[in-house]
């Protein structure tokens, strides 16, 4: 980051793990029912949910999948944690927005 700080001065950046926006109230994974969820709500025809074994537990070793089973994801959950996420996110970009068009205004660029 402080390489790309030094050739953008003028850049804000915010990073996060994907979840951090979700303030708990839904969990992080791999492929599992989070991630699955919005695969579901933004491109359902990469999802192929039978196609995952119905007979037993997934695990990451097996499956390449951590966290909930992804069998029980949809896309209405993938819209509701769509909307917990910019509940939380759009604020805080707003506020590094400002800051940036601040720190522009009095000449300090970063």
């Amino acid at each position: 980051t402080d390489s790309f700080a030094a050739a953008h001065p003028d850049a804000r950046t915010w990073m996060f793990p994907e979840y951090e926006p979700l303030q708990g109230r839904y969990r992080g994974d791999h492929a599992g029912i989070s991630e699955t969820s919005y695969q579901m709500l933004f491109h359902p025809g990469t999802v192929d949910l039978p196609a995952l074994p119905g007979d037993r537990d997934l695990t990451l070793d097996r499956d390449g999948i951590t966290g909930e089973d992804p069998r029980r994801a949809s896309s209405e959950r993938g819209e509701a944690m769509l909307s917990v996420f910019l509940e939380n996110a759009v604020p805080r970009v707003r506020a590094l927005l400002t800051q940036a068009h601040a720190g522009a205004a009095a000449g300090q660029g970063r």
